[in-house]
C-alpha cells in the first residue's frame, strides 16, 4: 500500500487543479446545493440503511467528533455489511464490544472532506493505478477504479464497494460501503 501514491497528497494535488479546472459558478453552485447545512452526526442518524451504524456512533460517543467543526470522511457500513458478518456482525453490536466496535470504526475514517469525485480524481491523477491514504486508526485504505466501481480496500485486504451516493454534510462526507474494512475470521 505505501508503493501506492498517497491519497491525501493524490486530492490535495487534485483540488489545487479544481480550482483552475474553468467550471462554471453554475457547476459550483449545484455541487455546492447538494451539501447539507447538517453535520455528519445528523446525516448518519437519519441516513437510510445505515441504522447500525448511527446507533454505534452515537453509543459509542463518536456523535460530538462528527458533529464538531473538524472534517472527516466517514467510510459507512451499511446494515447489511454488518449482516454479511453472520454471528460476529451480532456479537460486534453488544455493549462489551465497544473497543473492538471502535477500533473498526477509526479505519473506516479518513481526515478530511473528499467526495467520490474527489476521488476519481486522485486515481485518474496518478494514472489511473490506486490511491492510499492513512485512517484516524493508523493503517492505509486503498481506493481503486473499475468503470463506475469504486472499491476500497484496507491493509489487512479486505474490501468494499461504495454502494449508495455520498452524503454531504456541512463538515464531512460520508460514503456508504457494502463490508466491513477489517478481517473478522476466527483465528485458529
Amino acid at each position: 500500500m505505501r508503493g501506492s501514491k498517497c491519497l491525501c497528497l493524490a486530492l490535495f494535488a487534485s483540488l489545487s487543479l479544481c480550482g483552475c479546472s474553468g467550471k462554471s459558478s453554475e457547476e459550483t453552485q449545484t455541487k455546492a446545493a447538494n451539501v447539507s447545512e447538517e453535520t455528519m452526526a445528523a446525516q448518519i442518524a437519519d441516513a437510510p440503511g445505515l441504522t447500525i451504524l448511527a446507533t454505534e456512533v452515537e453509543d459509542d460517543g463518536l456523535a460530538p467528533i462528527f458533529d464538531s467543526i473538524a472534517s472527516y470522511t466517514l467510510l459507512a457500513p451499511r446494515d447489511e455489511a454488518f449482516s454479511k458478518l453472520g454471528k460476529a456482525g451480532g456479537l460486534l453490536q453488544q455493549d462489551n464490544q465497544r473497543p473492538a466496535m471502535m477500533a473498526i470504526l477509526r479505519d473506516h475514517i479518513l481526515p478530511g472532506y473528499f467526495s467520490l469525485e474527489d476521488i476519481k480524481n486522485a486515481i485518474e491523477n496518478s494514472g489511473g493505478k490506486p490511491v492510499s491514504m492513512r485512517t484516524m486508526g493508523g493503517h492505509y485504505v486503498t481506493f481503486s477504479k473499475q468503470g463506475e466501481t469504486f472499491t476500497a480496500t484496507a491493509a489487512d485486504g479486505t474490501s468494499a464497494h461504495i454502494a449508495g451516493p455520498a452524503i454531504m454534510a456541512s463538515n464531512g462526507v460520508i460514503l456508504p460501503i457494502d463490508g466491513i474494512l477489517k478481517d473478522m475470521t476466527p483465528s485458529d
